[in-house]
């Protein structure tokens, strides 16, 4: 259940090292003047906290809010399908 695993990682942060992993999609460069134009921009696509133990605190996937134009999967994992109904970022921070 994440509603526990997060109400018990909130009470055991106090003395626990937590390792925090973010895997990226490529989006389309947003324009901005003055600057030479990026190929692509990187977005966050899945967060997980593990604890020092290896134990899995929080994994989520974020539906990113820019066109996807590269999955990364080859390093990520991540597919498309998995970002269906995934939260937003704003949702995953709480």
């Amino acid at each position: 259940n994440r509603s526990s695993d997060l109400k018990d990682f909130e009470k055991s942060t106090m003395n626990c090292v937590v390792a925090l992993d973010c895997e990226m999609v490529g989006v389309a460069p947003r324009y901005v003047p003055g600057r030479k134009p990026k190929k692509q921009s990187s977005m966050v696509a899945r967060v997980v906290i593990v604890s020092e133990r290896g134990i899995v605190l929080y994994d989520s996937y974020v539906a990113p809010q820019e066109p996807i134009i590269d999955y990364r999967t080859h390093v990520s994992g991540i597919r498309e399908a998995d970002l269906r109904g995934a939260p937003r970022l704003a949702t995953v921070q709480r």
